[in-house]
C-alpha cells in the first residue's frame, strides 16, 4: 500500500469588489486551504477544501449567497458589484 505525503497551503482564489448597504465599496478577498496529495507513485494533485472571505481593510466577510456577503466589522451587507 502506497503511503501519502501531504502539503498545505492557502491560497487567494478570488478578489472583488461589494458595495454594501450604505454605499461603502468593500474589497473581499477568497481564500482557500488547499491540500496536495502526493502518492509514492503516480501524479499527485492539490484539492480544494474550505473557502474564508477577508476584507481587504482588515476584518472578515459572511458568506450569504455568491453575491450576498455580510462585514463583519461593520454589521452590513454588501453585494457583489
Amino acid at each position: 500500500m502506497d503511503e501519502a505525503i501531504m502539503k498545505r497551503r492557502t491560497v487567494t482564489t478570488a478578489r472583488f469588489k461589494a458595495k454594501g448597504e450604505s454605499g461603502r465599496i468593500y474589497e473581499i478577498i477568497e481564500q482557500a486551504d488547499q491540500l496536495f496529495e502526493q502518492p509514492l507513485s503516480g501524479p499527485g494533485k492539490w484539492k480544494t477544501g474550505t473557502k474564508e472571505y477577508q476584507v481587504s481593510t482588515g476584518g472578515s466577510a459572511n458568506k450569504i449567497s455568491d453575491t450576498e456577503f455580510h462585514i463583519v466589522l461593520t454589521e452590513e451587507n454588501a453585494t457583489r458589484i
